[in-house]
């Protein structure tokens, strides 16, 4: 598996580990934060989509920042 950094936030970098799926519209990836380590699925969508940016605005514990 070839992995190559990428900055999700300018605070924060993480580590791109698999590319899992991708189709015309979106990407999904396996990513790895680099200080601690934690795995997440990072998903790309083409487009506008109004929902995602509504939850980007809701405080939750399971929603990330």
């Amino acid at each position: 598996m070839a992995s190559k950094e990428v900055k999700i936030m300018e605070h924060l970098d993480y580590e791109e580990i698999e590319l899992m799926k991708q189709s015309e519209n979106s990407t999904v990836h396996l990513i790895r934060e680099k200080e601690g380590g934690k795995f997440f699925v990072r998903k790309v969508m083409k487009g506008q989509h109004p929902v995602y940016l509504t939850l980007q605005s809701c405080t939750h514990p399971c929603l990330p920042q």
